[in-house]
């Protein structure tokens, strides 16, 4: 039959905390609605946006700049067909710049399907990143290591993509860092209903009725497990992976009516919060 679309790919909404909720709400729906698609989703995250040409004034459309000058459109439409031609120079981006002999590191932590190993095999096929290296990381426990990365060798040999360099790492278990536990905290300081004990707690639900990304005790208590396990791995891809050209990991999912949106958003930013790639 014919191929359809099931990749949603996302830039990563970086102004959640300054944006107004309901938009950080909104974007996690898209998310979550493609998951339940059963979409593959990724997330892209640049410290610099994707258009590096004009690095410094990016941003900045000369059409609508205000003087003499931004009256002059740079493209031209032909009258006499239903193409356009246009002069300014296509965007470039930190994917078309070659990489040399740098790595591309993916933390494949759960079975995703394939995906997250699939995308780095596709983007070394470029000649512009054929050179660099693909790393692949797995957690596991310290007494099983050599077992698991011959498991996960094999299997990378059964579906033929060529990655020989697999490491396990057992600190990805490990508890984080009391300092980057509070700074995630910070990161929720204004999304928090603070739960009075002795106020009931079915007051509260209208609040987050009216206000689903609001995030209460409970919120944070069923999701802690995987809120520690994200600022973790943020600790081991700065330990591992700080030189690398592109880093791909399993994104985490935040089950719709259990993690509020911000919690879920919070994640994310933590997750990938001050890495260097690309």
């Amino acid at each position: 039959g014919r191929l359809k679309p099931n990749v949603l790919l996302m830039g990563f909404k970086s102004d959640w905390r300054s944006d107004s909720p309901c938009a950080a709400h909104s974007y996690i729906g898209i998310l979550q609605d493609a998951f339940d698609l059963q979409y593959g989703v990724c997330i892209l995250r640049t410290k610099e946006g994707l258009d590096i040409s004009r690095p410094s004034r990016s941003h900045i459309n000369e059409a609508f700049d205000g003087g003499p000058e931004g009256t002059n459109i740079v493209s031209t439409c032909s009258t006499t067909s239903a193409t356009s031609t246009v002069l300014a120079p296509q965007p470039i981006t930190v994917f078309q710049k070659k990489q040399g002999k740098k790595t591309i590191d993916v933390y494949w932590l759960s079975d995703d399907g394939g995906l997250t190993l699939l995308l780095p095999y596709l983007l070394t096929r470029r000649k512009r990143w054929a050179r660099c290296k693909v790393r692949v990381f797995v957690g596991g426990e310290v007494e099983k290591k050599e077992t698991r990365k011959e498991e996960i060798v094999a299997l990378i040999k059964k579906f033929r993509l060529g990655f020989h360099d697999v490491e396990v790492l057992p600190d990805v278990y490990q508890s984080p860092q009391p300092a980057n536990i509070q700074r995630f905290e910070n990161m929720l300081s204004d999304f928090r209903i603070v739960t009075n004990p002795k106020q009931d707690t079915e007051a509260e639900l209208p609040r987050q009725q009216e206000e689903p990304w609001m995030i209460n005790d409970q919120d944070l208590e069923k999701n802690k497990s995987k809120s520690l396990r994200q600022i973790r791995l943020n600790e081991v891809l700065h330990d591992y992976s700080r030189d690398a050209a592109l880093i791909v990991i399993t994104m985490p999912v935040g089950r719709r009516g259990v993690c509020p949106s911000t919690l879920y958003l919070a994640w994310l930013d933590f997750l990938s919060h001050d890495l260097r790639p690309p």
